[in-house]
């Protein structure tokens, strides 16, 4: 149970963060190279996980093909070690494409491959990203043991108004590691299900700004037959003091 008067328990995580990068914007015309190092050396004590330490070399290639079509590419290879596993391998890969859309509308039509290896052997592990940053708007897998696909559409119709929609496909990278209460646990079916997302962002003036926005999530093979479709809307404001 928590316990206010322990001091372990709110504070941030004790850690070793390290990082080096670099970045060469004209390596070729049009096309731009950025490389980092990132190293976390993890100084807790758990007494029921074990400690975890992470490093991670990635590249990034930044392609303008056009004016007006933009390509990033990214590969990351990661090295977990725990004190219950030697040294593993991992990796994650990326590919966006971004296409400002000729024409007096100001738009943009985006195309976002995202993969994130799982559990393979004794050798190669799951991806452990330092952070868990959601891949979907309403069903919300983190990329470990995960892929998407993801196409949106973004448009400007007047200066204090934007609209966007996307679709997301999701499928798992490897059977064990992607949990649900409404997953099938028997069947070995790696696609994961679709969701379609959209979103309008209103701001009048730079000090306000309105959201809304929904969405609904359909259930793949991989969950059981009766799982039901999950869906959100939300909305705010939010005022700049």
């Amino acid at each position: 149970p928590f316990d206010y008067g322990d001091l372990t328990g709110y504070f941030a995580s004790r850690r070793i963060f390290a990082s080096v990068a670099g970045e060469f914007p004209d390596l070729i015309p049009r096309l731009s190279l950025a490389v980092s190092a990132l190293a976390q050396f993890d100084l807790n004590d758990y007494e029921v996980v074990s400690d975890l330490h992470s490093q991670y070399l990635q590249v990034q290639f930044n392609i303008e093909a056009a004016d007006s079509l933009r390509f990033t590419v990214t590969g990351i290879g990661g090295l977990t070690e725990t004190e219950e596993s030697d040294l593993k391998g991992n990796f994650a890969a990326a590919l966006q494409t971004d296409w400002e859309i000729p024409g007096r509308l100001p738009d943009m039509f985006t195309v976002e491959l995202r993969w994130g290896s799982g559990s393979v052997n004794d050798d190669i592990g799951l991806f452990r990203p330092i952070s868990g940053i959601a891949q979907g708007s309403v069903f919300t897998p983190t990329l470990p043991g995960t892929m998407n696909a993801r196409a949106s559409y973004t448009m400007r119709p007047h200066r204090t108004l934007s609209l966007s929609a996307a679709a997301v496909f999701f499928g798992r990278t490897d059977l064990e590691t992607f949990i649900d209460g409404e997953l099938d646990k028997v069947s070995r079916n790696r696609f994961l299900g679709w969701e379609l997302y959209g979103q309008m962002i209103w701001a009048p003036q730079s000090v306000l700004r309105f959201t809304a926005g929904g969405g609904a999530f359909f259930p793949g093979g991989a969950f059981i037959e009766d799982a039901g479709i999950r869906w959100k809307v939300n909305a705010g404001l939010i005022v700049s003091l």
